[in-house]
């Protein structure tokens, strides 16, 4: 009789133990699937939206005001250099503008020209 209960504790304990790996696997699916919803990027004060296609996935994202500053300013210059971006934003230290000119980059918003000190951003239509 006590091998029984074993036995069946066993076979419940091996139950759950896989009903929790298939909740996790259809959990992660379920999270998988709604990352490739349609998304929009609001740019700037005036509303204005732009898709980001990936793998066509859209993403939403966020700007800062600060990022909304700098890429309001890099559609008006067409051209921006970082020592611009210091005397645009004199409170923010240059690592911040270079942390920030770098999601910009990755979002594909704008785009990085030159190396080091000819380093220049244009705005990506």
């Amino acid at each position: 009789m006590e091998n029984h209960n074993r036995n069946s504790k066993s076979t419940s304990r091996c139950f759950f133990t896989l009903l929790s790996f298939l909740a996790g696997l259809i959990l992660y699916i379920i999270l998988k699937q709604k990352s490739k919803t349609e998304t929009k990027v609001i740019d700037s004060g005036n509303k204005e939206e732009k898709d980001l296609n990936k793998h066509d996935e859209k993403v939403k994202i966020f700007l800062t005001e600060r990022q909304k500053v700098i890429l309001g300013n890099i559609k008006k210059e067409k051209k921006v250099y970082p020592t611009d971006l210091k005397l645009l934003l004199p409170n923010v230290s240059t690592r911040t503008i270079r942390r920030d000119m770098t999601k910009l980059v990755e979002l594909k918003l704008i785009e990085q020209k030159g190396s080091t000190k000819s380093t220049y951003y244009t705005y990506i239509k």
